[in-house]
């Protein structure tokens, strides 16, 4: 098998899908309808039921990016169909599907909450710069936010905080809150994945399960519908890159965004 078709070095489910699309080709490229033939076939030997066999555009969706919750079984039953019954090779893919799930899974646990952590007991010092915050939030921009980047340990949690609770202590008590720990600087796992976080928010903004839709853009656009005209105020801790903070920005007049971050 060529080098290029290296599963191990996936680390994300878009990832290990592109590999298997480099698969695909390599086998000389059979169409979704032969691979579905096959995977009939195989587990018509293992003894599945008919029942539980892929439709053709079930198994043509496991060459799709944007999964986010795809079937391992069904994903490894297109590897069997593309490679054959080779169990070294079938091992080395289930190997790195397995790392790629654990961080998914780990990406889609989500510390998002409808209120705001206790804010810091004594908070002294730094009385222009709280000023200059909230001047800038209080400013009737489209969609204000103010970004704090600081190294670990100057206090940029605190003082994110501090200027949240004073900003609700002078509102009206209906104000939409967000807060969410973004996990960009985790050592013990990867930061969360924005869509799951849209998830939990929109949870929180009221939509049932079954009304939040499955693509990252579409959770984004009905967020921003769900907090407009609100004054919603969202505190984004410890945010990863610009990408994975982009879809949680309201960008809506009235809404007020903190956010910290390493630079």
């Amino acid at each position: 098998m060529p080098q290029v078709l290296d599963p191990g070095k996936a680390r994300t489910i878009d990832e290990f899908i592109a590999e298997l699309r480099l698969l695909k080709a390599w086998a000389d490229n059979p169409s979704i309808t032969e691979i579905t033939r096959r995977i009939h076939r195989d587990w018509q030997r293992a003894g599945r039921p008919r029942g539980e066999w892929p439709a053709r555009s079930t198994v043509g969706n496991c060459f799709q990016l944007g999964r986010r919750r795809p079937s391992s079984d069904l994903l490894l039953a297109v590897v069997q169909a593309l490679v054959g019954a080779d169990e070294a090779i079938l091992s080395v893919w289930r190997q790195s599907l397995r790392a790629v799930l654990g961080e998914a899974e780990a990406a889609a646990r989500v510390s998002a909450y409808d209120r705001l952590p206790a804010a810091p007991s004594a908070f002294v010092g730094r009385t222009d710069l709280v000023a200059r915050a909230e001047v800038l939030l209080a400013s009737d921009q489209d969609g204000s936010a103010l970004s704090l980047e600081g190294m670990p340990g100057v206090g940029k949690t605190s003082l994110a905080l501090h200027l949240a609770h004073r900003l609700l202590a002078e509102e009206r008590s209906d104000v939409p809150i967000l807060f969410a720990h973004l996990r960009g600087s985790a050592p013990d796992g990867p930061p969360s994945d924005p869509a799951a976080v849209l998830g939990t928010f929109l949870r929180l903004l009221g939509t049932t399960g079954d009304r939040i839709p499955y693509d990252l853009d579409a959770r984004a656009a009905l967020y921003r519908q769900l907090l407009a005209g609100t004054g919603a105020l969202i505190v984004l801790d410890d945010a990863a890159d610009a990408e994975k903070l982009r879809p949680l920005l309201p960008g809506i007049r009235g809404c007020r965004t903190v956010i910290t971050s390493r630079p």
